[in-house]
């Protein structure tokens, strides 16, 4: 899960990059985050369903007992399947809807 998290983070930071030598193109490779994300809730539907709920905990300040603790149930299990899923599926619209001479993609893409 903090894989998918990271994935995304990496992918905000880099879009300004890519957009600045891929163009609008960059739209589609951005893409790939969202519906990879999406496509991971999908190979856990047995499991969330199964009450068997995907989890993963990081210590963080092992000192103070703070850990980051993630865990996927089943609206959690819904909710990112939407937001990936429609998250993909607007960065795929943007590859189609922005002109080939459009300006500040990169502050676009990176928001």
């Amino acid at each position: 899960m903090i894989q998918l998290l990271c994935a995304h983070a990496v992918a905000a930071v880099v879009a300004p990059i890519l957009f600045r030598t891929l163009g609008r193109k960059a739209f589609g490779l951005l893409a790939l985050v969202p519906a990879a994300t999406a496509i991971w809730a999908l190979t856990k539907t047995h499991a969330v369903f199964a009450g068997e709920f995907p989890a993963q905990v990081i210590s963080w300040v092992p000192e103070l007992s703070l850990n980051l603790n993630f865990r996927l149930d089943v609206l959690g299990w819904f909710m990112t399947l939407i937001v990936g899923g429609v998250g993909a599926t607007i960065l795929i619209y943007c590859w189609g809807y922005f002109g080939r001479g459009a300006s500040a993609l990169g502050r676009f893409g990176g928001v």
